[in-house]
């Protein structure tokens, strides 16, 4: 299993991998053991839960891929749904809250939750259901994703499914060039193309492009046949992973002190951010600020739609008529990383200026307000 774990600057995440035993045979056979592993686990989530968005399910199968479990039709044993509930549970008890889990089909996330998936309203209500992401161990691998979907990730259903589900949670995966089910041969699903189709569909937070680099050499008997995306077709998939946010325009005016207009942000990610933070508007000189919090989620901000955030106040005394830089900042919303600028997020523009010891985003850096 992993978790998933936001790195400094949020310019990528970072997967821990656990296993039982370091052969990636499957879990132990006996439930409360595999229980009393995963509550060792969940306090250890617990303790880091500011820096963590998701956790891969994990403890069912080798790798906690949940595959080929223990758990699964054997008999005098937990069925695998069996198992899948009491593990779920207990996450579901446990886990804080903020923390996605993340399964690996959505048949687990049936058994879960029920086949109905979230619904926008109820996005970050901290439902059952509002919590359940996925983590893809098969990424492009062939027409299910080497067991994940089932029968075929190009059923209406899933699709319809797995899109509504991952449209305010998570989506991980493991890629790969190759499908393990035909020889480990290259297919058609992991070109740039179909993988950056797919990876739109799902959502995908994040992933592993191990696969897809021009220094991945592949096994010994075959590394010639493996697929290389070239380094324009890497940047841009890497460049689109995520939210992606980009201010598109900002409109403004002042007179007599009073400063009004608006920015407009446009999400050209795939997905979107997973943590609540706010949005802070900074007129600042020298060491005299004035903040303006907008009201507004960033978590609802989709793909491809634009953002609108009006302002209009008065400018503290203070300001009027000296050089002023207009600012804008998006800190976590943690109290112990709110002041730490690697964790804040910068815009996607390369003609915005980045202040990397205060985390903010220097719109104008020179204006004078009368």
């Amino acid at each position: 299993m992993s978790c998933t774990a936001l790195s400094p600057k949020q310019e990528r995440t970072d997967s821990r991998r656990y296993n039982f035993d370091g052969t990636g045979r499957p879990e132990p056979d006996d439930i409360q053991t595999v229980l009393t592993h995963q509550m060792q686990i969940i306090n250890v989530l617990n303790a880091n839960k500011n820096i963590i968005i998701g956790v891969q399910f994990g403890f069912i199968g080798p790798w906690g891929e949940m595959h080929n479990s223990v758990f699964d039709g054997l008999e005098g044993r937990a069925s695998y749904e069996q198992a899948v509930l009491q593990i779920g549970n207990q996450y579901f008890e446990h886990l804080d809250q903020q923390i996605k889990i993340m399964v690996r089909k959505p048949s687990d996330a049936y058994i879960l939750v029920g086949q109905s998936p979230l619904q926008d309203k109820d996005a970050y209500t901290y439902s059952r259901t509002a919590r359940i992401g996925f983590h893809n161990d098969a990424l492009y691998t062939n027409a299910n994703d080497y067991g994940t979907f089932d029968p075929d990730k190009h059923d209406p259903i899933i699709i319809n499914y797995v899109r509504q589900q991952t449209k305010y949670t998570i989506a991980t995966g493991e890629s790969s060039a190759f499908d393990y089910s035909n020889s480990y041969i290259l297919g058609n699903y992991s070109t740039y193309s179909n993988a950056l189709k797919e990876a739109k569909w799902q959502h995908i937070t994040s992933q592993n492009l191990w696969s897809f680099t021009q220094d991945f050499n592949g096994p010994q008997n075959n590394s010639d046949e493996y697929l290389r995306w070239d380094i324009q077709s890497f940047n841009n998939f890497t460049c689109v992973m995520g939210y992606r946010w980009v201010l598109q325009k900002m409109q403004y005016f002042y007179s007599k002190g009073n400063f009004q207009g608006q920015f407009q942000i446009i999400n050209v990610g795939i997905s979107t951010i997973i943590s609540k933070r706010p949005v802070i508007l900074i007129i600042q000189s020298g060491g005299i600020s004035q903040n303006i919090i907008f009201d507004t989620d960033p978590r609802m901000w989709l793909p491809n739609e634009t953002v609108v955030l009006p302002f209009d106040f008065n400018i503290i005394s203070e300001l009027i008529g000296k050089p002023c830089q207009i600012l804008l900042q998006f800190p976590d919303k943690d109290s112990e990383l709110a002041g730490n600028p690697l964790y804040s997020v910068r815009l996607a523009n390369s003609d915005i200026l980045w202040d990397e010891l205060t985390g903010n985003n220097i719109i104008i850096n020179d204006i004078m307000i009368k």
